[in-house]
């Protein structure tokens, strides 16, 4: 299973749909699961990426998550993976594709994911 983070934005959505059709399981985590509509198969769990405490229930179990960039959540859920059994985040960072970052907030998440441990 994979957690999805950002579920129900614009790339969270298409990304479960992707998962869904390649026979992946997929899990959201969302602040206000009775709120959104995901497809019936997607396991649809509370949680808020700035608050640790909340993130236990979303990365139970979990080796795989995508994260969507929120800079102020991004401490908090490296803090909670740390605790849990993930082994590999994919972090959305499409400023750095090509060349040298030009937007900072890709630097420093970055440096962040690399203090996650080097596990991938």
């Amino acid at each position: 299973m994979i957690l999805v983070t950002g579920a129900a934005g614009n790339v969270g959505s298409h990304l479960v749909t992707q998962l869904l059709d390649a026979g992946e399981k997929v899990r959201a985590v969302t602040r206000t699961p009775g709120n959104r509509s995901f497809p019936e198969q997607v396991e649809v769990v509370p949680g808020d990426l700035t608050h640790r405490d909340t993130l236990a229930e979303a990365l139970d179990g979990l080796e795989r998550a995508f994260l969507f960039p929120v800079s102020t959540g991004l401490d908090a859920f490296l803090e909670a993976a740390r605790l849990s059994d993930l082994q590999h985040v994919v972090l959305l960072s499409s400023s750095t594709v090509t060349g040298r970052p030009a937007f900072t907030y890709a630097q420093w998440a970055a440096h962040r994911a690399a203090a996650f441990g080097g596990r991938r």
